[in-house]
């Protein structure tokens, strides 16, 4: 019909619908003749019956750059368990919110959406399984892992959406949440694996929160959807420049949840591990403080020693030492006179490395 000749979008369009019989007005409309893309995530609960799984799902969707939602876009949603057993649906969502229930023989560990990156939207993912400790780049979603102990081969899968994450809900102090991207890491964390990471900022994904510096970006997360935003206690921020809107996160201990870039202040998450640990907050007094500080924590057992670290706000390592531990109780005087005007923080890890806690200061003089 068009040998020799041209057919413009529509007349392609039209062309597909009579060969496939399968109505590709939504398709072209969302993806061919406007700008943007579409992200769905996915929450999910289920109940089991005999050796099958009632599988309740929620696909909510955000664009990025497009005029309206997406309809009809062809999903392919995959249950997998903890074992590495897939089973696939492909489902059609459209609008806001999409619910499906399934049936599946494959106990729903994770729930993962365009698991296989077939289809071009604002999310991209990658499910692996982790065999040896080390550093290793993960491929589509701008995140570096670093293995330091791992007792048996573990399942994580990780997303980077490149649209705005949910808002932060108890926000009295107006702390901003990036507009452009956020990552969701899941695995088998009961493994005992531990794994720190590096996340970059720039200023292609991040200059809404960096045009003006980088002195006020913070790290935040939540455990999922549901839970609010806070600030992450477990990493350090590696500034290229003070101003030219580039540098590194560098996590010390990955929990599974949901990560992004934020600017102001937060309340610090307390992690379940430290809840289990049944350790107090770590106490730094005074705060601000100008000349000395006083470092005071219970814990539940009688480490020896613990290495204490002294960050700057852009990650430089101001001070470490070895501090010991007068049974369960740390009490340290540590003298700040000669650091400058500005925030500084703390952090406790025990010999072999492992995160025991964090705090920050302020001076001012």
């Amino acid at each position: 019909k068009y040998r020799y000749a041209s057919a413009d979008a529509m007349q392609y369009r039209d062309e597909l619908i009579e060969a496939t019989g399968y109505d590709m007005t939504s398709f072209f409309d969302d993806w061919i003749l406007n700008p943007g893309y579409s992200a769905f995530e996915v929450n999910h609960s289920y109940t089991t019956n005999n050796d099958l799984y009632s599988v309740e799902l929620s696909l909510t969707q955000k664009v990025r750059a497009a005029p309206n939602l997406h309809t009809n876009v062809p999903l392919e949603v995959t249950f997998t368990d903890r074992a590495g057993n897939k089973d696939t649906h492909r489902l059609l969502a459209s609008g806001e919110v999409t619910q499906y229930s399934i049936i599946s023989n494959v106990e729903p560990f994770f729930v993962t959406v365009n698991e296989n990156n077939a289809l071009n939207m604002a999310h991209l993912s990658h499910q692996f399984t982790i065999e040896e400790t080390g550093a290793s780049n993960i491929p589509y979603v701008e995140i570096e892992l670093n293995i330091s102990e791992l007792p048996q081969p573990t399942l994580l899968h990780i997303d980077h959406y490149w649209v705005a994450p949910d808002p932060i809900i108890d926000n009295p102090d107006n702390a901003q949440i990036s507009s452009t991207h956020y990552w969701r890491i899941e695995g088998d964390f009961e493994t005992g694996i531990l794994a720190g990471g590096n996340l970059e900022y720039n200023t292609f994904l991040d200059s809404d929160l960096t045009e003006n510096g980088e002195e006020d970006l913070i790290l935040v997360y939540r455990r999922g959807k549901g839970y609010d935003w806070q600030e992450y206690p477990y990493y350090n921020k590696l500034t290229l420049s003070p101003t030219d809107g580039n540098g590194f996160i560098r996590i010390q201990e990955l929990l599974p949840g949901e990560y992004a870039f934020a600017n102001g202040t937060l309340p610090m998450y307390t992690s379940t591990k430290e809840v289990f640990r049944d350790f107090e907050p770590l106490q730094i007094s005074p705060n601000p403080a100008k000349e000395n500080i006083t470092l005071k924590q219970e814990y539940d057992r009688d480490f020896g020693r613990v290495k204490l670290e002294l960050f700057s706000v852009k990650g430089q390592v101001l001070l470490q030492e070895m501090v010991y531990i007068n049974g369960t109780q740390l009490e340290k005087e540590l003298s700040v006179k000669h650091l400058s005007n500005g925030t500084y923080w703390i952090k406790l890890t025990d010999e072999k490395g492992h995160f025991i806690s964090t705090n920050k200061f302020h001076i001012i003089k």
